[in-house]
């Protein structure tokens, strides 16, 4: 169930690295660390034996736990499964810039492009991270035949977080 070694990360949609500056900055107009993110994510992911035994699958809804980490820089992890069928209705995390990982199964994942409005969908394969910027909007489901697992880790530093739900993706298309 680990990430492997070689995981990758893809920005979402449209979004430059030179632009990460202004699209996530914090409380106090420092730029967010989309490298610490990652780092995290990664560190996590690989630690599988710190998190498999906390899985669960409920068939009723989503199960989530938050992960204790040693961060004085103020991060959240939470691990997620996702039983086939179970997803979330479209929404951001406020101003908490993030990165999620797909650490079992895949998941879909819908999302509106901060650029010019488009919706979009692409499948997030074990093993892979996908970055978000504050206020995108996005949707991820677990459209397959298999349970899945993922990890989310946002920098909540001073950052407005909350989960806003806006609705359904049909909304945008």
């Amino acid at each position: 169930m680990p990430a492997s070694r070689a995981t990758s990360i893809q920005l979402d949609g449209d979004l430059d690295p030179a632009r990460f500056a202004y699209l996530t900055p914090t409380a106090d107009d420092r730029p967010a660390s989309l490298g610490r993110l990652v780092q995290l994510a990664r560190m996590l992911g690989d630690q599988a034996g710190g998190w498999e035994h906390l899985v669960r699958f409920d068939p009723i809804r989503r199960w989530r736990h938050r992960l204790q980490l040693d961060e004085p820089d103020g991060y959240q992890a939470w691990l997620l499964s996702w039983l086939p069928g179970q997803g979330t209705e479209l929404h951001d995390h406020g101003g908490a810039p993030a990165v999620f990982s797909v650490l079992a199964g895949q998941l879909a994942e819908s999302s509106v492009s901060p650029f010019d409005g488009r919706p979009r969908s692409q499948l997030v394969e074990a093993g892979q991270l996908r970055y978000w910027a504050p206020r995108h909007l996005r949707q991820l489901s677990n459209a397959g035949s298999a349970p899945a697992v993922s990890l989310h880790v946002y920098q909540v530093d001073g950052s407005e977080f909350g989960i806003n739900q806006v609705g359904e993706m049909s909304r945008f298309q």
